[in-house]
């Protein structure tokens, strides 16, 4: 729970100085992305832990990035939690690689729900570059990666 803390914290400042850098509004569509950089700490099985560059899980991935649907039933409660914003208020969606779904109130900031494994994803410069802020528990890890995307189709 305190590494959980922790990294929220050091998200959150992280994610408050690049909010000011992402003045330009990606457009909703479909990007590719290329991963240029890889840094943080991941928790090895032998219970050690290793910091620095890491060599990316996948250097490149797709995101789509469209108007976020409500479905009325998913939201029972019109509570002010982060997971009643994530279901029933968010404004724009991004999906990435069809696995990860992250929602945000632009379309260069954008999050996951509360849960054990949280994401956030910046794009900035008119969607063509990007931060990555993960924290992956079922990997054991906490790592930041920032690439290039490039708008294909439409």
């Amino acid at each position: 729970m305190i590494y959980a803390r922790a990294t929220i914290g050091i998200i959150a400042a992280l994610v408050g100085g690049h909010s000011a850098i992402a003045s330009d509004e990606a457009t909703v569509g479909k990007y590719v992305c290329v991963v240029t950089h890889v840094a943080g700490l991941q928790y090895r099985d032998d219970g050690t832990i290793a910091a620095g560059n890491f060599s990316p899980a996948e250097s490149q991935f797709f995101i789509d990035i469209h108007r976020a649907v409500h479905p009325s039933d998913a939201c029972p409660t019109h509570g002010d939690t982060q997971n009643d914003w994530f279901l029933c208020h968010a404004a724009f969606e991004l999906q990435i690689d069809d696995k990860w779904r992250l929602r945000g109130d632009t379309t260069i900031s954008f999050s996951g729900p509360l849960l054990a494994e949280t994401e956030v994803f910046l794009l900035y410069s008119g969607g063509n570059s990007f931060k990555r802020f993960q924290t992956l528990i079922s990997s054991g890890g906490y790592f930041v990666s920032d690439g290039k995307c490039s708008k294909f189709g439409q």
